[in-house]
C-alpha cells in the first residue's frame, strides 16, 4: 500500500518526519533530484497553531510551494469572516486562532456546532458555499486529497491510493481534530481506505499541565468516537500504540520512539511484493481483509456490530496492534521472529522485550495480518503464528516482501486483541 500520511498536530508532525525521510542522495543538506521516501509515500503536517510551525525547519509552507508541507487548518478563514464572527459571537469559539487553545474539547466543540446550529450553516453556506465546518474541507480539498490517486492529476502511479493519519490520543490537537477531519473524508469518499495510526500518551502531566486523567478522558471519547462509526462512516481501523510502552523502553527518548513506529511500519509501506503471490497489499485490498468477518458465530468473528435502530447492525471499525520483530538475515527462524513480536507463550503484557506496540493478549485476537521482508514459505510463517496466538491458518493472512538482505523482519497486526463478547459493555458493572 502506498498512504499519503496525515501528522495532526505535534506529535503527528514528528512522527510524520520519519516517515518523509528522503531515500535519495543527501549531501550536507542540499537534496539531488525527486523527494523520494520510504515506499513512496507522501505526506502532509495539519497544525492548529502557527506559532508551532515556526519554531522548526523541516516543513514549509504548503501554500508557498514547499514539501514537505505543513498546512495551517483555518489557512481558508479571513480576520472579518462572517463565520468567525458568528461562531466567537455565540460560543467563543475563534476559527481563526485554536492554536491558543488546544484543549481536546475545545477543538471538538469547533467540529460539532456546526452539526446543530441551523443559523450557523446558513451563515457558513452564504460565505463558503458548504455548511459544514470551513477547516475540515479545506484541510482535505487543499491539502490532503491532491496527494491522492482521487486526485484528477495525470500522474496517478505516483499519488496514494489510501490515507493514515497520525494522531496522539490525549493531547490537544490530534485528539480534538481526528474524528472531524476523518468523518469529512469519509462523507466525499464512501470507500477510499482511511486508516488512523493512535499513539496513546504516556503517563504524567504534559507540558501543557494536562493531567493524566485529562489526557485519558480525551484519549477514550476519541477512541469511542473513531470506533462506533459503522463502515463508510468513518476510518477503516484504528491502530494503537501505547507511547508508555515505548517510553520505557527508549528511556523517554521521543526521537527514539518515534523511529520505533516508523521502523515497526515500514514491512507494510514496502512495495516489494513476493513474485507469484496470491495475497497482495494494495490498500483496497488490505481494506476487504481488515472487514472480512471471519466464520462461526458473532461471539468469535471478532467484529463488532451496531444496531442501526431499525433492526438492521451494521459493522463497526476493527482495532489493530501492531507487533514488530527484527533479525540478521539468515540467523533466525519464523517462531523466533513470531515470538519476538508477540511474546512468548503466557507473556500477557509487553515486558520491554517483545515487539508488541500495546499491551494486548495475542491469544485473543480474531484475525493476524502478518507482513515479512526476507525470505520465508507462507506455511512456515502461518503454522508459527497459529502455534501463538491458536488462530486457523484461514485467519492469518500473510504478505511477503523482498527485502533488503541484511535483515529480516516481521510485523503482525493483531485485530481485536482482546477477546469478550459482543454487548459485553451493556453488561451490569462494566463501563
Amino acid at each position: 500500500m502506498r498512504p499519503c500520511i496525515v501528522g495532526i498536530g505535534g506529535a503527528g508532525g514528528n512522527i510524520l518526519r520519519q516517515f518523509l525521510q528522503s531515500q535519495d542522495i543527501n549531501l550536507m543538506g542540499l537534496q539531488f533530484g525527486m523527494h523520494l521516501a520510504y515506499g513512496g509515500v507522501k505526506g502532509l503536517w495539519l497544525e492548529s497553531a502557527t506559532q508551532d510551525t515556526q519554531h522548526q525547519n523541516y516543513y514549509g509552507s504548503l501554500v508557498l510551494g514547499r514539501y514537505p508541507s505543513f498546512l495551517i487548518c483555518h489557512g481558508n478563514v479571513s480576520e472579518g469572516s462572517d463565520t468567525r464572527r458568528y461562531l466567537s459571537d455565540t460560543y467563543g469559539f475563534d476559527l481563526k486562532a485554536p492554536g491558543f487553545d488546544r484543549r481536546a474539547e475545545y477543538l471538538k466543540g469547533i467540529f460539532e456546532v456546526f452539526e446543530s446550529d441551523p443559523k450557523l450553516k446558513e451563515v457558513c453556506l452564504e460565505e463558503f458555499k458548504s455548511n459544514g465546518n470551513p477547516l475540515s474541507g479545506y484541510m482535505w480539498q487543499v491539502g490532503i486529497r491532491p496527494y491522492t490517486i482521487i486526485s484528477t492529476s495525470a500522474a496517478r502511479s505516483k499519488l496514494c491510493d489510501s490515507i493514515l493519519f497520525i494522531a496522539s490520543l490525549g493531547g490537544g490537537t490530534g485528539t480534538g481534530f481526528i474524528n472531524p477531519i476523518t468523518s469529512y473524508v469519509r462523507s466525499e469518499e464512501p470507500i477510499f481506505p482511511i486508516f488512523a495510526l493512535g499513539i496513546l500518551t504516556e503517563k504524567g502531566t504534559d507540558k501543557r499541565k494536562a493531567t493524566e486523567g485529562q489526557r485519558d478522558l480525551g484519549a477514550v471519547i476519541a477512541m469511542y468516537d473513531l470506533l462506533t462509526k459503522a463502515s463508510g462512516e468513518g476510518i477503516d481501523a484504528l491502530i494503537l500504540v501505547d507511547n508508555q510502552t515505548l517510553a520505557q523502553r527508549f528511556g523517554g527518548n521521543y526521537t527514539s520512539m518515534d523511529v520505533c513506529i516508523y521502523n515497526s511500519l515500514k514491512p507494510l509501506l514496502d512495495l516489494r511484493n513476493y513474485p507469484g503471490d496470491l495475497l497482495q497489499d494494495d490498500s483496497p485490498g488490505i481494506r476487504r481483509v481488515i472487514w472480512e468477518v471471519n466464520g462461526g458465530n458473532n461471539e468469535s468473528n471478532g467484529i463488532s456490530r451496531r444496531d442501526d435502530g431499525a433492526g438492521r447492525e451494521s459493522l463497526l471499525p476493527p482495532i489493530l496492534v501492531p507487533c514488530y520483530s527484527i533479525r540478521p538475515a539468515h540467523e533466525g527462524n519464523e517462531m523466533e521472529l513470531v515470538e519476538g513480536a508477540l511474546g512468548k507463550t503466557g507473556s500477557l503484557l509487553p515486558a520491554g522485550k517483545d515487539g508488541r506496540l500495546f499491551p494486548c493478549d495475542p491469544t485473543k485476537a480474531d484475525r493476524v495480518l502478518v507482513f515479512t521482508r526476507g525470505f520465508f514459505r507462507t506455511k512456515d510463517i502461518k503454522e508459527a503464528v497459529q502455534k501463538r496466538t491458536g488462530l486457523s491458518e484461514n485467519n492469518i493472512m500473510v504478505y511477503r516482501k523482498l527485502g533488503g538482505g541484511k535483515a529480516e523482519d516481521m510485523l503482525i497486526l493483531l485485530r481485536n486483541p482482546y477477546g469478550g463478547f459482543i454487548g459485553e459493555h451493556k453488561r451490569p458493572g462494566t463501563l
